[in-house]
This record gives structure tokens, sequence and C-alpha cells, in this order.
């Protein structure tokens, strides 16, 4: 009788741990599905605003440096209204994979709204992260799309190393930066 109780026992605690970690895969899934961009696979606005807000907070901590870079894809509309929206989601997917592709494994990259993308680059000055966003500029100045040869994507940047102040300042001078660039013709990246 004590041997039928114990394998009842082992079976239940075995079928609860199986539920356990079924339940913490659900959670994870579900935590991936609130922070991710369901089109680009990479993180969404809020979720890479609250991580520029912990990264400026630790390097403000440690004293380290950072840098942050905001790109536009230019002239959108264009691609949107000459193939249509669904080569349009295409090429924002093929940017965020360029991006991604492009990124060190510490930087953190999201979408921060319809064609602009935002680049968290900690321990990182100014200068690489200019190199870094024309590594990216001239990258997808060379991606080619199989089904539309002739669709050409350029895309401009705004550049800015955290000299101190919050998070929200960072990125009203990145986003001046990236509208400088616009002006000053696309297809560049501009530095403070």
């Amino acid at each position: 009788f004590n041997s039928v109780i114990m394998l009842a026992r082992l079976r239940a605690n075995a079928r609860m741990l199986f539920l356990y970690r079924e339940l913490a895969d659900t959670n994870r899934r579900l935590e991936e599905l609130v922070v991710t961009d369901s089109l680009t696979g990479v993180y969404n606005h809020k979720h890479i605003i609250e991580r520029l807000a912990e990264e400026v907070e630790k390097t403000s901590r440690y004293q380290r440096s950072l840098a942050v870079l905001m790109l536009d894809l230019d002239h959108f509309k264009v691609v949107n209204d000459t193939w249509g929206h669904q080569v349009g989601d295409q090429v924002l997917v093929a940017f965020a994979d360029l991006v991604r592709e492009t990124a060190r494994n510490c930087d953190i990259v999201g979408r921060y709204g319809g064609e602009e993308f935002f680049v968290i680059l900690p321990d990182s000055g100014l200068e690489g992260a200019v190199r870094f966003g024309n590594r990216l500029r001239e990258k997808l100045l060379e991606l080619r799309f199989e089904d539309w040869p002739e669709l050409r994507v350029s895309v401009s940047g705004g550049v800015a190393e955290w000299t101190g102040g919050g998070h929200l300042l960072l990125i009203k001078q990145v986003d001046h930066l990236l509208y400088r660039a616009k002006e000053n013709g696309r297809n560049r990246i501009e530095a403070k």
C-alpha cells in the first residue's frame, strides 16, 4: 500500500514539475510578445524607451559611455505608394534584420515607430556610434530585394552621446539630429 502512495506522489510531483516548466515557458513567450514589435521582431517603442532609461541610469552610476542612434528610412512613403504596403513591410523587416546583424551583442535595437528605429550603444562613444550608423547606411544602399531589383532604400540618422541629464533629453537631442540629417539631403548621419 505504501508503494502505491509513493508512486502516486512521484507521478503527481512529476506532473507538477511538467506544468511548472510549461507555465514558465508560456510566461517567457508572453513577456517576449509584450516587448517585441510584431512585424520586425526588434523591441517595440515602449520597451526601447524603458531600456534607454535603464542604460542612462547605469551609465551615470558606473561612469560609462553611452551613445544612441535614431534612424529613419528615407522617402519610405514612396516605397509604400509605389510597391505597396506589403513590400514596405518587407523593407522594414529587412532593415531591422540588417541592424541586428550589424549590432554588437550588447547593443539594443528597437522600432521607435513607423519607419524609425532606435539603437542604444552601451560603452560606445560618439565616434563609434557614427561609424556604426555609417556602416548601416552603406549596407542598406547595397541591399537588393530579389523580387524588386530596382528598389533602393537609404536611411538618415542622428547620433548623440550621453553627457548628462535624463533619457528624454537624449531622445530629444538625437531626434533633432535626425531631422538635421533629413534637412541636409538625407542618406547621412548627423552627430553632436
